[in-house]
């Protein structure tokens, strides 16, 4: 299976997301969606890859696999 590896986030992470963009083949699409966007979103995914945060819990009310790492 192919998949394709979007970032997601808030505005304040967009410089870190395009220097992971330019590096690799991702989908940058930090910044650009509302909170309610970006619940639809995690409802198209697959598998949600993120540190401990407000967003990993908004994963958990949705049927997305979830892969969550304390950052401290």
């Amino acid at each position: 299976n192919k998949y394709e590896v979007i970032l997601v986030g808030g505005k304040d992470a967009s410089e870190i997301a395009s220097y992971i963009s330019e590096k690799t083949s991702v989908i940058n699409l930090v910044g650009k969606f509302s909170l309610e966007e970006f619940i639809c979103l995690l409802n198209l995914g697959h598998i949600f890859i993120t540190p401990d945060s407000g967003p990993m819990h908004l994963a958990l009310l949705s049927n997305i696999k979830i892969i969550a790492r304390l950052i401290l």
